[in-house]
C-alpha cells in the first residue's frame, strides 16, 4: 500500500467512523465523554490500519515521528550520496534500537555505519 493509498484509506475510515449516520454531531454538542470515546475509537482504528500495513507502517516504526521523515529532514542538505546512505542507516538504527528485540546489535550496526560515514567524510576532506 502506498502512502497515498494509506492516507485515502485512513481518511475514508475516519469519515465513516465519525460522521456517517451520526446525527448527534448536527443536533447537539458532543459531550466530553463522547469526545473521549471518539478519540479512543480513532486511536484504535489508526493502530489497526497501521498493523495491517507491515510494508509502509511496521509496528516497530511506532512513535511520535516516522523515522523516514526524520531521516529525510535531517539529510535534506547532504551532498554526498554515500554519507547520506550511511547516516540514514545510523539514524534508523539509533531511533529504533529498543523496538526490535536486540538493542545492542542495532547500536552496533549504527556504529558500523557511523564509522563508514566518518571514513567517507575524511576521504572527501
Amino acid at each position: 500500500m502506498t502512502d497515498k493509498e494509506f492516507e485515502r484509506k485512513l481518511k475514508t475510515t475516519l469519515f465513516e467512523m465519525f460522521f456517517e449516520g451520526n446525527e448527534k454531531m448536527e443536533d447537539e454538542p458532543v459531550t466530553e465523554t463522547e469526545m473521549k470515546q471518539m478519540s479512543d475509537q480513532f486511536n484504535e482504528e489508526l493502530a489497526r490500519i497501521h498493523q495491517s500495513d507491515p510494508v509502509n507502517h511496521p509496528q516497530h516504526y511506532g512513535g511520535k515521528y516516522e523515522t523516514i521523515d526524520v531521516i529525510r529532514d535531517i539529510l535534506e542538505a547532504e551532498t554526498d550520496a554515500k554519507v547520506g546512505y550511511y547516516m540514514g542507516n545510523v539514524i534508523k538504527y539509533v531511533s529504533r534500537y529498543r523496538k526490535k528485540g536486540n538493542p545492542v546489535q542495532d547500536l552496533q550496526k549504527a556504529q558500523v555505519y557511523l564509522g563508514w560515514a566518518i571514513k567517507r567524510l575524511e576521504e572527501l576532506g
